[in-house]
Parts: structure tokens; C-alpha cells; sequence
């Protein structure tokens, strides 16, 4: 096993630029005390997974929903997931991929119904979660389709 005996190297500035993280985390933090009766609470994300041989379809449902404007952003998480479930009266385990849409309330449920019909799964697992942003820069972001440059 090997022990740690500390880093030889100090990064130049480091004081500096955790300075700079603390302003802005508290500028952030300011703005979310001063705005949250305003934030927008029209922010979902569209959750569900796949067997892992089919991490492919992923990213096509990925390509698709962006494509199609149902999704700003999609995340596929580092793979695999193990899944232990009942199924049938059996219990199984199964090696999973899966993926997260971010999505607005205007395009929840077309990117559901279309997930619904496309997932090879009989019984798909498909959750939707609200979201809520804290960062107005992101929102403007996320409702301009993803297109904008974040300030």
C-alpha cells in the first residue's frame, strides 16, 4: 500500500484563485437570496436507463432529442449500472447504461411519450424530476434552446 507524503509542488496563486471561487460563490449565493421567489420552476429532468448492450440507442436518443428540440442537454453517466430488481417473481441483476435529458416543462411530455414508444424495455422506467436553476445565465441558457453561450 502506498502512503501519501504530501504534494512537493505548490501551485503558484493558489490562495488567489480560491479567493476569486469564494467571491463568486458568494455572489451566486446572493443572487439565489435575493431572486428565489423569481426562479424558474419550469426546469425537468427525464431520467431512464437501458440494458448496457444497448448504450448505443443512448446516444442516438441523445442526438434525437437535441435534433428535435425536446431536450437542451443530454448526459450519459459513466456505465455500467447494476441494477437488482423483481421482475416476474423473479429477482434479477442486471448490467444497465443510462440517461439523463434536461428539458423544460413546454417539452416534457413529447420527449416522454416518444421515449415511452421507442425504449426496448416492456415496462419502462421513466422519471421525470423538477428542476429548479439557481444560476440565471444557465436559465436563459436552457430556454433558449442551449444554442447561447453561457455568460
Amino acid at each position: 500500500m502506498r502512503q501519501s507524503t504530501g504534494s512537493p509542488h505548490k501551485v503558484s496563486g493558489a490562495e488567489d484563485v480560491l479567493g476569486e471561487v469564494e467571491e463568486v460563490g458568494e455572489s451566486i449565493e446572493e443572487n439565489i437570496e435575493e431572486n428565489m421567489d423569481e426562479l424558474p420552476h419550469t426546469m425537468k429532468w427525464v431520467y431512464t436507463t437501458c440494458e448496457l448492450k444497448d448504450k448505443e440507442l443512448l446516444r442516438r436518443w441523445a442526438e434525437q432529442a437535441l435534433r428535435e428540440g425536446w431536450a437542451f442537454c443530454v448526459q450519459l453517466p459513466p456505465t455500467p449500472l447494476t441494477s437488482y430488481y423483481q421482475w416476474q417473481g423473479q429477482m434479477h441483476q442486471s448490467a444497465e447504461a443510462g440517461v439523463i435529458f434536461k428539458t423544460t416543462a413546454a417539452h416534457v411530455r413529447q420527449l416522454v411519450a416518444w421515449l415511452a414508444t421507442v425504449h426496448p424495455y416492456d415496462t419502462p422506467g421513466i422519471w421525470v424530476f423538477d428542476a429548479q436553476i439557481a444560476h440565471p445565465g444557465y436559465y436563459q441558457w436552457a430556454v433558449g434552446g442551449g444554442e447561447q453561450l453561457l455568460s
